[in-house]
């Protein structure tokens, strides 16, 4: 009989802005209550504490309930309909919901949180930074509560997915917990929460895969499947003397069963390449089960804080664009 598990992760804790979220669920999910995760595990992920980590928080008047109204028009693409104080709109990511999915629940009062500005980026960044610390792969799932518009409930969507092939529409009675697991036999697990199982299985709209075929699906027909690692590089302090230098090396395997090519790689601010300096590949064209690698080399200018990230961009069809974080800071040297 095939079985589904389901737990919620205990002792995340109130995320805050410039939390890295993919570390905090490392450290909570790397042992027991809450793991160890196993291969083809799924996370799912609130929206609002992707929110709130990347910090998309923005001040509000808190003694005016309508305060947050023309952040609506502002993170919409356009609105759809009116009704009092209701606005359905068409948000920027192409979602239709209620006032742009802003929402004043669950964070301080006298803020709103929006939307992530690309919650893809978002579940790819957790997913990387997890196989990258524990070894294992699995899916990530960035989900956001909808209502119907002019119906009553509540459904559960899929704004971001990393891992995982779209497989239809899942709706789910309540808002979810901040990370969820449900595991199926052979280690496949699917992200929803355990009261909701018995209407998932009868729900029309959804299909649930067998064992192996759920996680990086798209990998059945003959894909490319990325690995970079790591995906974040903390240089920490180096001295600004115009010599001292600091190296980093990154490797980028293909896990897929296609050959993997490396179309682009570049600093997210360009500005910034006076100070690292990404090396050639080795080959951009990567074969299954092949790796190659470039160095990172940070010479400050000034003493300073610098922060980017480099975009690898490939032909994975579901990681087209993978970052790694970059920090470092210049320090003045000692007289």
């Amino acid at each position: 009989m095939a079985r589904m598990t389901a737990w919620g992760v205990e002792g995340i804790g109130e995320i805050k802005p410039g939390d890295q979220l993919g570390d905090v669920i490392v450290e909570a999910c790397s042992a027991e209550p809450n793991g160890p995760l196993l291969d083809n595990d799924v996370l799912i992920v609130t929206q609002k504490i992707v929110s709130k980590a990347e910090g998309r928080l923005v001040a509000i008047d808190p003694d005016d309930p309508l305060s947050h109204k023309g952040l609506v028009e502002q993170e919409a693409r356009r609105v759809v309909r009116r009704r009092g104080d209701l606005i359905i709109t068409e948000t920027k990511h192409g979602f239709i919901c209620a006032n742009s999915g802003i929402d004043l629940s669950n964070v301080e009062r006298g803020f709103a949180a929006l939307l992530p500005l690309d919650s893809d980026r978002s579940a790819r960044r957790i997913r990387d930074i997890v196989r990258a610390r524990l070894g294992v792969s699995v899916g990530v799932i960035v989900s956001d509560t909808f209502g119907r518009p002019w119906r009553k409930g509540l459904t559960d969507v899929a704004i971001g997915v990393a891992g995982i092939a779209g497989q239809g529409t899942f709706a789910l009675g309540f808002n979810v917990l901040p990370e969820v697991f449900v595991r199926m036999p052979g280690g496949q697990t699917f992200a929803v929460i355990f009261f909701v199982l018995l209407f998932l299985a009868a729900c029309q709209e959804y299909e649930i895969k067998g064992n192996d075929d759920l996680i990086d699906d798209v990998n059945d027909d003959g894909e490319p499947d990325i690995t970079v690692t790591p995906v974040s590089i903390a240089f920490g302090m180096v001295q600004v003397d115009g010599e001292t230098t600091s190296i980093e090396t990154v490797s980028i395997k293909n896990e897929g069963t296609k050959a993997l090519e490396i179309h682009n790689m570049e600093l997210e601010n360009a500005e910034l390449g006076a100070v690292y300096t990404l090396s050639a590949l080795g080959t951009p064209l990567i074969p299954p089960g092949q790796e190659t690698f470039f160095t990172v080399t940070f010479e400050p200018l000034t003493a300073a804080e610098y922060n980017t990230n480099i975009l690898i961009d490939s032909n994975d069809p579901d990681e087209p664009q993978v970052p790694v974080e970059l920090s470092a800071t210049g320090q003045a040297p000692m007289i």
